[in-house]
C-alpha cells in the first residue's frame, strides 16, 4: 500500500490541493491514459493512503474518499495551437491575471500571487473572434505532474466565455492522455475550449502543443460550480 502527501506548494485553493496536480498523482498508479474524479477538497501536508485493485486506484484519507482513478480512452480531438504571439496576446487579457476576479490567486498552475519558478504562472485568456482560450507556457522543469496540473487551470477558462465574473468553480473530473512530454526551457501553446455545459457543470478540453503544432498532451475536464453559500 503507497501513500502519499501533497507540499503546500502545489495548492489550488488555499487549503487543498490542486486538483490537476492530485489527480496526476493518482494516475501514476494506472498505466497509460487515466480519468481521475475528485470526491473532496485534497488535504495539504497529510499523509494519504493509495489503495488499488483491479478496477483502478483510490487516494484515502482515513476512511474518506478523497479521489478514484481508472484507465479511459480519451477520444477529444485537439483544437490546433494557435501562433505563439496570439497565445501571448490572449494571456495578456485573461481575468486569472485580476486578483479582484481571481477565486484562488494563490493557486500552484494559474495564481497571479505566485512568483516566477514557485508557481507555473500560466494565464489563459480568450482568443479574439472565438471561443477558445490560449496561453504560452515555457516550462522550467517537466514531469508528468506537471503537464496534468498545466491542463488543469486552463481548461476552466472557458466559464469566463459568457460571464466576467462567474462564480468559483473547482475540478470535478479530469482525464489525460500524456503522448510526449512537453520539453524544458522550449516555448509551447495551451489551447482551451468548451466542449458543453449542464447547469452548474462545465465541461472542457484543454491542450498542451508545441510552437510547431506537435501534440503533447490532452485533456478533458468537468467543473462545478460551487454552491453559494
Amino acid at each position: 500500500m503507497d501513500t502519499i502527501s501533497i507540499p503546500r506548494r502545489f495548492c489550488g485553493p488555499p487549503t487543498s490541493g490542486n486538483g490537476g496536480y492530485t489527480a496526476g498523482l493518482l494516475a501514476r498508479h494506472i498505466d497509460g491514459p487515466a480519468e481521475v474524479t475528485l470526491r473532496k477538497p485534497p488535504p495539504l501536508e497529510r499523509l494519504l493512503r493509495v489503495e488499488t485493485d483491479s478496477a483502478g486506484a483510490r487516494l484515502m484519507d482515513g476512511d474518506a474518499l478523497v479521489a478514484a482513478a481508472r484507465p479511459t480512452t480519451l477520444t477529444v480531438d485537439p483544437l490546433p495551437a494557435v501562433p505563439l504571439t496570439a497565445a501571448t496576446e490572449a494571456s495578456a487579457t485573461s481575468p486569472f491575471l485580476d486578483t479582484t476576479v481571481h477565486p484562488f490567486p494563490s493557486c500552484f498552475v494559474c495564481g497571479p500571487e505566485r512568483d516566477n519558478g514557485d508557481g507555473l504562472r500560466i494565464f489563459a485568456g480568450r482568443v479574439p473572434g472565438t471561443e477558445s482560450f490560449a496561453a504560452p507556457w515555457t516550462p522550467d522543469e517537466v514531469d508528468d505532474l506537471t503537464v496534468w496540473a498545466a491542463l488543469d487551470c486552463p481548461s476552466c477558462a472557458v466559464i469566463y466565455l459568457d460571464d466576467d465574473h462567474p462564480p468559483p468553480f473547482v475540478l470535478g473530473r479530469i482525464a489525460v492522455r500524456i503522448d510526449t512530454l512537453p520539453r524544458a526551457g522550449e516555448p509551447h501553446v495551451i489551447m482551451s475550449w468548451q466542449l458543453a455545459r449542464d447547469g452548474r457543470k462545465v465541461f472542457s478540453a484543454s491542450a498542451i502543443s508545441t510552437t510547431a503544432g506537435e501534440l503533447c498532451a490532452v485533456a478533458q475536464a468537468t467543473w462545478i460550480e460551487l454552491p453559494a453559500s
